[in-house]
């Protein structure tokens, strides 16, 4: 019988640097096809829509196929599409790992869980061989992640700061123990992997480093691909704020929060740097603190993964290199965008002198 095939499943979490992988292993493909290892071309990068349209129960329910107006037989047939695209190419495939790459994975049920095992165990298999499932998992302190989760999808429009923030306390009782209980609960508890975003970080290899090691792949010569960079707390307030202009109601569509930029304005906004992790008051980071004390234990107890209040500490707000960066910026924005982000720093309880940043500037 042939050696057992390994199928590395990453499945996030989110905003643990899910994109800069799937970036890297894109970029790499064809140096990591030469070491045996296949990252399928036949399909996305991030596999998170392959995951949910051809694993969920409900896919014409998920956010991207209710704003395309996507029913249940489309979805399907595109996720067939996907699948055979996939097995095709795993038929002309004689190396010993594929990697699946994709965040959204984890929000899938157990049972939808049983169908990824089931549907790969056979696909994915070499001929008369089996398969060696691997499940890995980033985590991330709960803190640092609902501040990047909060911010990025006020960049992407999705959402305003105090309705995300709502959905984020709310969700994130118990968010470990789950997705660990409905993984490991189908491929077995040695198969399923959870693994500190931070300390990878700081491993001489990066993040990058540390998750191929982990999945048996050797990382010399492979080129790292940062992605998805996130966007300064600063901002992320000011899209939120009554001063930043916002199309009408009946013209934003589901789930957008309504920004009116441009792609100019976008592109000036997100690269002023400025604080990160901030996004969260005292008292919320204390409440959301208790309600993962469960999860957090769990982590410690059952991976070795230790977080603990207080680490998350970062620039403080409007400091130095986020007046440099908005002085240089202010000049380049829209005269509607301009003047909203002026007003919300005079709004704001310790602004930052606007005069100090625009000189000359008529706003």
């Amino acid at each position: 019988m042939p050696h057992p095939r390994t199928v590395v499943l990453h499945i996030g979490r989110h905003k643990t640097g899910t994109s800069s992988i799937q970036n890297t292993l894109r970029h790499n493909r064809a140096r990591l096809l030469e070491r045996g290892v296949l990252v399928p071309e036949s399909l996305p990068s991030n596999l998170s829509g392959f995951f949910l349209n051809v694993f969920s129960k409900r896919p014409e329910k998920k956010r991207h196929n209710v704003q395309h107006g996507f029913d249940r037989a489309l979805i399907q047939a595109q996720g067939q599409q996907m699948l055979d695209r996939l097995a095709q190419e795993v038929d002309g495939f004689a190396g010993d790992r594929i990697v699946l790459s994709g965040e959204n994975a984890c929000t899938l049920k157990p049972d939808e869980v049983a169908q990824v095992r089931d549907r790969f165990a056979t696909m994915l298999a070499p001929a008369g061989g089996q398969v060696d499932f691997r499940v890995l998992l980033y985590t991330r302190n709960p803190v640092s992640y609902a501040s990047s989760a909060i911010q990025q999808n006020i960049k992407k429009n999705n959402t305003l700061l105090e309705e995300y923030k709502r959905f984020v306390l709310r969700n994130s009782v118990g968010w470990y123990q789950r997705i660990h209980a409905a993984w490991a609960g189908v491929f077995g508890a040695a198969a399923v992997e959870l693994r500190s975003f931070e300390t990878a970080c700081a491993t001489p290899g990066g993040l990058i480093g540390n998750f191929l090691t982990a999945n048996g792949i050797a990382p010399e010569g492979i080129a790292p691909q940062r992605a998805n960079d996130s966007i300064a707390d600063e901002i992320a307030e000011f899209l939120s704020s009554p001063h930043m202009p916002k199309r009408p109601p009946d013209q934003r569509g589901s789930w957008s929060a309504g920004f009116d930029l441009s792609a100019a304005d976008q592109d000036i906004l997100f690269a002023i740097r400025g604080s990160k992790g901030g996004l969260l008051t005292a008292s919320e980071q204390a409440g959301l603190w208790e309600a993962v004390a469960g999860d957090m234990r769990f982590l410690e107890q059952e991976f070795g993964i230790s977080y603990r209040s207080g680490d998350t500490a970062g620039p403080a707000p409007f400091g130095a290199v986020f007046v440099d960066d908005l002085a240089a910026a202010l000049p380049r924005l829209s005269p509607p965008v301009r003047r909203g982000l002026l007003a919300y720093l005079l709004d704001r309880p310790a602004p930052c002198d606007p005069a100090q940043t625009q000189p000359g500037v008529d706003s």
